[in-house]
């Protein structure tokens, strides 16, 4: 499963990831620009340094929006808009099912029809 996820992720998050991470636990990986990087097995949360050792979350990683921009361009395998359809619906999923829960600003056609989701500021990766 490592390997799945690991691919549409930015290779600076990619790098601190190695052996630190128990996979076959994991549930959710949480990446939000300027907050530590969250990782969740059960009901523990925790995240790691940028040298890949585990942390408690306030010592972990901080998420850049360019590693936030590059994730989403290896997810959308660059294609944005081919993907519109389940953008505008919060979330994409990547190959394996596993399920991608996007936070951003929402662009409206008329009152209440969502156009796109512009500025994505945080990823959910759901395993």
């Amino acid at each position: 499963m490592s390997s799945q996820v690991m691919e549409w992720l930015a290779p600076s998050i990619r790098k601190m990831l190695g052996s630190s991470v128990n996979w076959e636990n994991l549930e959710e990986i949480r990446l939000r620009v300027n907050k530590p990087i969250v990782f969740q097995s059960g009901q523990t949360l925790y995240s790691l340094t940028k040298a890949g050792r585990q942390c408690p979350i306030s010592a972990g990683y901080v998420i850049t929006s360019e590693d936030l921009h590059r994730s989403m361009q290896l997810m959308t395998q660059n294609s944005w808009y081919a993907m519109e359809d389940e953008i505008r619906s919060g979330y994409i999923t990547l190959p394996g099912g596993h399920r991608v829960g996007l936070t951003g600003r929402v662009v409206l056609d008329g009152i209440d029809k969502i156009k796109t989701l512009k500025y994505i500021n945080s990823l959910n990766i759901r395993l």
